[in-house]
């Protein structure tokens, strides 16, 4: 996330000035000592798990901000916008304004996020063709995006590579996020 205090890795104690593609420090997270995950998450590093750093990170999304979701564990985000707060999520594939994941009776399989996950719409959700939400991107309109351990390693470099079965790339936006993301 990109932030104007100094960003951190979660795994660096050095505390060395990264880019803008950790979470800033002003309320971090701590790891629950000897901590196991709960059921359905996975444990990712010193007592961390994948939903507590997306928990995390969802905290630095603002009132009304249009953020983009990544590929991979940036999906989980959705479900942990602090009640209130109003964020518009984007997804490359034309879902503009979607919501916590979807299960059970909820699930549609025609509403998806990025990563071809079901989600839930919002009362202002629209859909959109590929075009015109990169428009969305191009111009500069998403306040904030999140990327996928794919997409992006912890020096900053973006993977492109096209993915074994996969018709297309694997990339996805994630240049075009990056670089025209608030």
């Amino acid at each position: 996330i990109k932030s104007t205090h100094p960003v951190y890795s979660f795994n660096d104690s050095s505390k060395s000035r990264l880019t803008d593609i950790s979470i800033a420090h002003e309320s971090p997270i701590h790891a629950k000592e000897n901590a196991q995950p709960e059921r359905g998450e996975t444990m990712v590093e010193n007592g961390l798990t994948r939903e507590m750093l997306a928990e995390r990170c969802a905290r630095e999304f603002q009132h009304n901000w249009i953020v983009n979701l990544g590929v991979g564990m940036p999906t989980l985000c959705s479900d942990y916008v602090i009640e209130g707060r109003r964020v518009i999520f984007h997804a490359e594939n034309g879902v503009i304004g979607y919501g916590k994941g979807a299960r059970g009776e909820e699930i549609d399989p025609y509403v998806t996020n990025a990563g071809g996950q079901p989600v839930t719409l919002k009362s202002y959700a629209s859909f959109i063709n590929h075009a015109e939400s990169f428009g969305i991107v191009r111009s500069g309109r998403l306040d904030c995006a999140v990327l996928g351990a794919y997409e992006v390693a912890v020096n900053g470099d973006f993977a492109n590579w096209k993915l074994p079965g996969n018709i297309g790339g694997g990339i996805g936006g994630a240049m075009d996020i990056a670089a025209c993301a608030k």
